[in-house]
């Protein structure tokens, strides 16, 4: 007796399987920004930070990050970058 595969499920579980490796990459854009702004405070912003008070809560986007010239923050923005393009080709 032949066994009966049904591809549909097969279809569904490599969509599911995109679907999570989207996520895992939007977490590790996430890592990667944080990073990217670690380094900036931890070099360029450090005295700027010093002065910021205790609880401040402060947004920072990727073009002042790429604004402080630090070339470890522009390679992980390349990273960055690359996953974001990923994750919008990714199908």
């Amino acid at each position: 007796m032949k066994k009966i595969i049904n591809i549909n499920s097969y279809n569904q579980e490599y969509k599911n399987c995109v679907e999570k490796t989207k996520n895992e990459l939007s977490e590790i854009k996430a890592k990667l920004f944080d990073m990217m702004v670690y380094l900036a405070l931890s070099g360029k912003w450090k005295e700027w930070e010093a002065n910021q008070p205790v609880g401040a809560e402060l947004n920072f986007d990727v073009g002042m990050l790429l604004d402080t010239g630090d070339e470890n923050i522009h390679l992980i923005y390349q990273l960055y970058y690359q996953a974001t393009e990923t994750i919008q080709k990714m199908k």
